[in-house]
Parts: structure tokens; C-alpha cells; sequence
């Protein structure tokens, strides 16, 4: 398989659970309340390096992000940002046989007080950054750098996977 190429792209989704406003008491009093709120919002389509394999494994690297994370409760409460990925497959559903792995994580904007998540495979849930409660307030971008390892016998093709980002 001299000179195939792997080529990996990493599409991206988010989704958000935000704890409920409790609601008031009393029929005649009216309470306007602007608790903030937490959000987030994932990268676009990643495409990693390709891959030439000819027998023996290969290692590719990339950078995924910015993730951004923003905190506008008062006080901030803390929340883990969490990802997970299966394995790259191809159009055909064969899965590549490797995991995406974080090896990294940066947060290049805001953060005080956030705790980078550890490196390992994205295969079962990872938190890639937390803020405990009274940290992570405004705007935080997170980013990871994944690598593949790609099988020496893997067959020539795109392969693909989507990285599911939830918030709490």
C-alpha cells in the first residue's frame, strides 16, 4: 500500500444542558430575573494531515478548536466541557480501528481558573476543560490537539467521525 493516502476530517456538534431558572410564587408580584446563562459553540469541520501508510503504523496530529464557552451566571457555578468521538470510519462504515486521542489542550482566551482535562483517547467521554465553581466567568476558547494512529494495513480512503461537545 505504498503511497495510499488516509485522509481524516472531524465534523463537530455541541450539545448544552443548562440548569432551569426556578420559577416564582405569588399572583400579584412580577420579578424580572436575568440569571445569565451558559453556552457553547464548537469548531467547523477539522481536516487532519493525510496519512501515506506503506506497512507500518502512522501517526497524524491536528489541532480541533477553538471551543468557546461563555458564562454569564452570576455567580459562575462551574461546568465541565466534554467530548467524545468513535473511531474514523469510511463511507462504507469501516471504521479505521484507531481512536482520535487529545494530547494536548490550550486555552489561548480566558479560562481563570479552569483545569485542563488529561490526554486519552476521545473514544469514551473526555473532559477537556473544567471550571470549578466561581471560575470559567465570560469567555473561554479552548483548544486540543487529537492524533490518529493509523494501521499500516489500513485500506486507502476518507475516513470520517463527528465529536460530540456537551457543556454542564
Amino acid at each position: 500500500m505504498n503511497g495510499d493516502a488516509v485522509l481524516v476530517t472531524a465534523l463537530v456538534a455541541v450539545a448544552l444542558l443548562v440548569p432551569a431558572v426556578p420559577a416564582g410564587s405569588g399572583a400579584q408580584a412580577v420579578v424580572d430575573v436575568h440569571s445569565g446563562g451558559l453556552s457553547a459553540r464548537s469548531p467547523g469541520d477539522v481536516e487532519l494531515p493525510d496519512a501515506r501508510v506503506s506497512g507500518e503504523p502512522v501517526t497524524v496530529r491536528g489541532p480541533v478548536g477553538p471551543f468557546r464557552v461563555a458564562d454569564t451566571r452570576s455567580p459562575p457555578s462551574g461546568w465541565t466541557l466534554v467530548v467524545t468521538a468513535p473511531p474514523p470510519a469510511d463511507a462504507r462504515g469501516r471504521s479505521i480501528g484507531a481512536p482520535l486521542v487529545v494530547e494536548a489542550t490550550r486555552v489561548p482566551v480566558g479560562g481563570l481558573g479552569t483545569v485542563p482535562g488529561s490526554p486519552g483517547a476521545l473514544s469514551t467521554p473526555r473532559a477537556i476543560l473544567a471550571a470549578p465553581p466561581g471560575a470559567g466567568a465570560g469567555l473561554t476558547e479552548v483548544e486540543i490537539e487529537v492524533s490518529l494512529t493509523v494501521p499500516g494495513d489500513a485500506a486507502s480512503g476518507v475516513y470520517d467521525t463527528v465529536l460530540v461537545a456537551t457543556i454542564s
